[in-house]
């Protein structure tokens, strides 16, 4: 590991990488050399912190609901679903006023 990791060289590699194991191995790996060589990230302003929840949502079955889940976007999109049934009378279709363009 030469030179000083940039956000962009950073993100090139983990794109690179195609299994969820390989990339926890590798952000576990950036983790490591973080600690031991830290001028080696210089001008990033990622964190160890930031490697640890990295590296746990990407340990995770599922990252992106697990992540969605920890902001709580699922929960925000299943109230506004909850709310546009209701909206729509119940029934899931919406409800129309007047007669529309296919009307016979």
């Amino acid at each position: 590991m030469d030179g000083v990791y940039t956000k962009e060289f950073m993100w090139e590699e983990f794109k690179k990488i195609t299994s969820k194991k390989k990339k926890v191995e590798w952000l576990v790996d950036m983790k490591d050399a973080r600690i031991n060589h830290p001028n080696m990230f210089r001008g990033t302003k990622i964190s160890v912190k930031n490697f640890d929840n990295l590296i746990k949502v990407w340990s995770q079955k599922n990252p992106r609901k697990y992540t969605e889940d920890l902001i709580g976007i699922t929960a925000r999109v299943a109230e506004e679903k909850r709310l546009e049934k209701e909206k729509m009378g119940g029934k899931g279709k919406p409800v129309f006023s007047g007669r529309g363009p296919n009307a016979k």
